[in-house]
């Protein structure tokens, strides 16, 4: 470890450019991460804290249970969450699986296991640009480095992931470590390097499953036919043979115990079919078939600007994937100069694409990320070749034009970091608080769509949650009773306060397309449309035609003046940020007292 720490300083003093990139990214992620915190649930829709922890490990760990992520990242969370979860535990009033739960639930406690898992993630982001800035500048150059960091900074989706407790970036940062040591296998190739190699793609995988992707073309292609064709193009000619067995057990057998296969091999089976049945085919929104894969490509083509960076940057990046191919390093005597390794990004972007997210059916911003992070290395070799060509003379002002192309897209990421800080749910706390006390507040939805109601907490009101489903089947809502009934049988339970979720009620009426913009509704949203008392209920309600209740507020996500001004407007992703939130009073509750 020593080491190793003493060669990424050494690295990081090498290039003071990268240096101060990468402090920049670290300062706004750690400022931004904190939009939901503290509380109880997090508003990151399928991250893994601070619930899920539980899950991970629990499903993970039992003979013939499944999960739908695997075990490391738990582990990891785990870890560095045990004082935190230790401290909650000795503060439960007896060792009673209830009594554990409520006091390992507490907003201190669920809070610090957020906070290990965003700063995982934020470290983990960090590392993904310094090692795909260190690949670019092992196969083009340092300057189509620093140009290549500085778009994966300012890539949508990766800010939003890189600051979440979700899978995606963690995943990425293993399968980018595992393409920098695959390009020293190709330039040195020792057994050493190959066994490495094998770990890393077994930590992605592990992580998260849909890791693969990545090496369902790279690797029969670069490890097989490559050699097969060309066996100059690996350092270790002939004994490439004799070495890449070893890479592919250390693989498996790291899967095996990273990914808990090993230690729960029922269960490991049980959760591939789970992967490959539910948790896929019911959110696929593409058939399966030439048709369903070709709608789902073109909207991949529509969905680019949104999901990676504005349109002028992509035209930019698309401009640079022929020089990838045409480009050589500029180090004369480096072995990597053969086309096939100075398109291992654009590889892993297609295979990326080609075996997962057409698979699977679905266009959304964490379904993209990985190709676009991939592309960032087209977009600053296309960079870095333009401020070559034009000379000296023309450098500062074709800078200048790159520097603002990328401001455009860090515009995107600036304004989804404010729609975050100006979120809808902390509207509709302040509401709450309002209400005479005592009051009796209903909700529905997931934990992740819903305020933290501290109102709850303290005894100002009364919380409950209505589901047609047992309330053993929903992720536990601190403070609030939980109601198995039918919404419409409202009028018999008389709330004071009905709050509604927009990322909830989408999933019942058509109207509230959901702005991904797919092309077919999933099994999962036709379901709920097809729940007649859902359906009814959430049209009446938010169309303020709830008999006995009335629109109080539609709490929309509040941008700062001068963003507004500037003709920003709230970002969507996942569902999770720049909804709006309705509360409802009943028409006999006296209105929420106004603020001096």
């Amino acid at each position: 470890m020593p080491n190793l720490l003493r060669r990424l300083r050494d690295a990081l003093r090498d290039d003071p450019a990268l240096t101060a990139i990468l402090l920049i990214f670290l300062a706004f992620q750690l400022i931004a991460m904190t939009w939901d915190l503290p509380g109880s649930h997090g508003w990151e829709n399928d991250g893994i804290a601070p619930r899920d922890l539980f899950g991970g490990l629990a499903f993970n760990l039992t003979p013939g249970k499944g999960h739908r992520y695997p075990l490391l990242h738990y582990v990891l969370v785990a870890l560095g969450s045990l004082p935190a979860l230790l401290f909650g535990a000795a503060q439960a009033p007896s060792t009673a699986l209830p009594d554990l739960t409520r006091a390992t639930l507490q907003p201190p406690v669920m809070t610090w296991v957020s906070v290990v898992a965003k700063l995982l993630s934020v470290g983990m982001g960090a590392g993904v640009i310094w090692t795909l800035a260190r690949i670019t500048r092992r196969l083009f150059s340092a300057e189509a480095a620093r140009w290549t960091a500085l778009l994966v900074t300012t890539h949508f989706a990766f800010a939003y992931y890189a600051r979440t407790s979700n899978l995606d970036v963690p995943y990425l940062f293993w399968g980018v470590l595992a393409a920098d040591r695959l390009l020293t296998v190709a330039e040195r190739g020792t057994r050493r390097d190959y066994i490495t190699f094998g770990l890393l793609v077994a930590a992605s995988v592990a992580t998260k499953d849909q890791a693969y992707a990545a090496w369902t073309l790279t690797g029969p292609l670069l490890l097989i036919a490559l050699p097969l064709l060309r066996p100059q193009a690996l350092a270790a000619g002939r004994a490439h043979w004799r070495r890449l067995p070893w890479a592919v057990g250390a693989g498996v057998l790291g899967l095996g115990v990273l990914g808990g296969a090993f230690l729960n091999p029922t269960g490991f089976i049980t959760r591939l079919r789970t992967l490959t049945g539910t948790n896929s085919q019911d959110w696929r929104t593409y058939a399966p078939g030439w048709e369903g894969w070709l709608a789902n490509a073109q909207d991949i083509l529509a969905f680019q600007a949104e999901a990676w960076w504005p349109w002028p940057v992509m035209v930019l990046i698309w401009a640079g994937i022929p020089l990838i191919l045409l480009t050589r390093s500029d180090r004369p005597e480096a072995p990597l100069q053969h086309p096939a390794w100075r398109a291992l990004p654009l590889g892993i972007a297609a295979s990326s694409l080609l075996s997962f997210t057409l698979v699977v059916g679905r266009t959304g911003h964490r379904f993209m990320l990985p190709a676009g992070v991939w592309l960032a290395v087209a977009g600053g070799v296309a960079i870095a070749a333009a401020i070559k060509r034009l000379g000296p003379a023309l450098q500062p002002f074709t800078t200048a034009v790159a520097a603002a192309l990328l401001s455009l897209a860090f515009a995107n990421t600036l304004t989804l970091t404010l729609t975050q800080r100006g979120d809808a749910r902390h509207a509709v706390e302040d509401a709450l608080d309002r209400l005479p006390r005592g009051a009796r507040v209903e909700t529905y939805g997931l934990v992740v769509y819903l305020p933290h109601f501290r109102g709850a907490l303290d005894g100002r009101y009364q919380l409950q949650r209505v589901d047609p489903a047992p309330p053993n089947k929903r992720n536990p809502l601190l403070g609030a009773q939980e109601i198995q009934a039918p919404y419409m049988g409202y009028d018999a339970r008389r709330p004071d306060a009905i709050v509604i979720p927009e990322a909830f009620a989408q999933r019942f009426l058509p109207e509230l397309t959901d702005p991904e913009g797919p092309r077919t509704l999933s099994n999962i949203v036709h379901q709920h449309q097809a729940n007649a008392d859902g359906a009814a209920f959430f049209q009446r309600a938010l169309s303020d035609h709830l008999p006995g209740y009335h629109v109080a507020l539609v709490a929309e996500p509040q941008l700062p003046a001068w963003a507004v001004w500037l003709g920003a407007t709230p970002r969507v992703i996942h569902s999770g940020t720049g909804r709006r939130v309705w509360v409802l009073i009943r028409d006999s509750t006296p209105p929420p007292a106004t603020t001096p």
